[in-house]
């Protein structure tokens, strides 16, 4: 798992083991070389959806590259979540589930299941005899083999992964530590992300639709050296929720804004395309028009402009 900065308002761990998540944050990615955290956005979902005190516990398991997706199933709570990601987007398609320390299963419809076991390594390297209970510390990973079957194939078959065995470990409070974690919300939630950018935001702008069973969502902030554009989708089948996010750094020239607050363009880099303007009139009125959309794992030219768009355009100070 590369290392970046977080997307969303959701956005899962830290590679080897660190829980992070600040719920809440606002939904923007920050940073200019970051890459989606399926692991944290999964934590952060389950912990919004799930008040309820329990052990923090969550099995990660890698189904390889497929079609140039990086695959991933990590089982946080009562649910599971199956991770698509290729750099600057990521797709997370989220099912109930069963997820304990030795099992991970869900079934997400017609996109496939996984129904996996897991047996741990005999090799105990991460028993750490003077753990002092701060930072990552408090995590252990256990790392092993998980068995069963995981079964995906996305949307018109964009990418596929079948496997009946696969690495992963599975994250849990050491017991050493567990005394001192009674409730979720207790864990010291490190902080690797959030914008990296120091001084007044010159300009931000939000886009948002949202519909029966389905939201669309776009921001974009104008900075000192550049700009960033953050866009995410979800929508629910059923028991099945599918949320999907992508991010581009850019030049300064890619989000432009007048004086009077009154029109404003974006031009954002790859996986956008196109571009999208702002024009707020004397009357109260705005409209927000183009050709934008975002390339998201299997949801490709997703628009995000047009008349169910709520637009808002702020200045810094």
């Amino acid at each position: 798992m590369r290392h970046g900065s977080r997307l969303g308002a959701a956005a899962t761990a830290i590679a080897v083991g660190l829980l992070v998540l600040a719920p809440g944050a606002a939904a923007w990615p920050g940073g200019a070389a970051g890459s989606p955290l399926p692991r944290l956005l999964a934590a952060e979902a389950d912990h919004q959806a799930e008040p309820t005190p329990r052990p923090f516990l969550q099995p990660t398991v890698s189904l390889g590259k497929h079609n140039g997706y990086e695959v991933e199933v990590i089982g946080s709570g009562d649910r599971v979540y199956l991770s698509v990601d290729r750099g600057r987007g990521v797709s997370i398609y989220a099912a109930p589930g069963i997820v304990t320390s030795r099992r991970l299963e869900a079934s997400f419809g017609g996109f496939g299941r996984v129904s996996l076991r897991f047996r741990v390594s005999a090799n105990r390297s991460w028993v750490r005899p003077r753990r002092t209970c701060r930072g990552k510390q408090r995590f252990v990973n256990r790392l092993g083999v998980f068995t069963g079957t995981a079964a995906f194939r996305g949307e018109k078959g964009y990418v596929s992964a079948r496997t009946h065995r696969a690495r992963g470990y599975v994250t849990a409070i050491a017991a050493k530590c567990q005394r001192e974690l009674r409730e979720f919300d207790e864990i010291p939630l490190a902080a690797t992300a959030g914008s990296s950018r120091s001084g007044p935001l010159p300009a931000f702008l939000t886009a948002r639709r949202q519909e029966a069973g389905s939201v669309a969502y776009l921001a974009a902030e104008a900075f000192r050296r550049g700009t960033s554009f953050f866009a995410e989708s979800s929508e629910s089948h059923g028991g099945l929720a599918i949320i999907r996010y992508a991010f581009a750094d850019g030049g300064s020239g890619r989000f432009e804004v007048d004086d009077t607050l009154a029109s404003a363009t974006v031009r954002p880099p790859a996986p956008f395309h196109g571009s999208a303007a702002y024009s707020a009139a004397a009357d109260g009125s705005r409209t927000w028009r183009g050709s934008l959309s975002v390339n998201f794992p299997g949801a490709p030219r997703t628009p995000l402009v047009g008349p169910r768009f709520g637009v808002q355009l702020s200045a810094g100070y």
